[in-house]
């Protein structure tokens, strides 16, 4: 039973320390994990920083590589626009060539017309000259045809008629506009106007135009604003006071 008694001192302080100990091995282990936390973000960092340079690595690339291309495109273009232009100077003057063979004159390639002497004649020249000039104008004249015809089917109708239609309404609008400058005129000069708001005289000239016909009509109306001018004045003079008043 003597064994069974309660601890000894010194066994019960034991589980006092333990408190102590945990606290301890807890803190170390944040302290580890913050260490752990820091190098990972330098870490990152680092990261990004390296990721920058190799982006602004790329973009160079990227660029001087464009320059490359567009002075590679323009030569391209260039040696094939040279190249166009040297293919069209060389069948140009093959043209030319060609053309120039054709027309050069030698003695092998004057006709020669069996049993006759046509070829050796001094006039032959000058008839073929002719004969090639007359082809000429002759083509001409078929080309400037069929120019006038298009041009004809292109008008509305004869073109006398069409003149005529023209000039007929030119010398309308002219007489119409000489009958509305006489009637200004006469509003001016202060002309008399029947009860209707018509004009007396205006009415009595057109019946004596009638009957005198339109080739004086001008005259006429040049004598009718002499005459409204002449009553203008006199309705001036008698609007002045007499000599007695003054």
């Amino acid at each position: 039973m003597a064994k069974r008694s309660a601890p000894s001192p010194d066994e019960g302080s034991v589980p006092a320390k333990r408190g102590p100990t945990k606290d301890a091995s807890t803190d170390a282990d944040a302290e580890n994990t913050e260490n752990l936390g820091m190098l990972g973000l330098g870490q990152s960092l680092e990261t990004s920083s390296t990721d920058d340079k190799e982006v602004q690595q790329l973009r160079i690339k990227v660029t001087a590589d464009r320059k490359k291309l567009k002075a590679l495109l323009h030569q391209r273009s260039q040696q094939a626009e040279e190249a166009e232009a040297h293919r069209r100077n060389e069948v140009a003057a093959i043209i030319f060539d060609a053309l120039k063979i054709q027309k050069r004159s030698t003695p092998n390639d004057v006709p020669k017309f069996t049993g006759t002497r046509i070829a050796t004649n001094s006039a032959y020249t000058s008839v073929t000259e002719v004969f090639t000039a007359s082809e000429t104008l002759l083509d001409e004249y078929a080309r400037l045809d069929k120019k006038i015809a298009d041009m004809g089917s292109e008008q509305a109708g004869p073109l006398g008629d069409t003149w005529h239609q023209e000039l007929q309404e030119a010398e309308r609008q002219l007489q119409m506009g000489a009958r509305v400058a006489v009637r200004n005129v006469k509003k001016v000069l202060g002309a008399v106007l029947d009860g209707d708001g018509k004009d007396t005289d205006l009415t009595r000239d057109s019946e004596m135009q009638k009957a005198e016909g339109d080739g004086l009509e001008l005259k006429y109306e040049l004598q009718r604003s002499l005459r409204y001018a002449e009553r203008g004045v006199k309705r001036m003079v008698k609007g002045l006071p007499e000599e007695d008043n003054v």
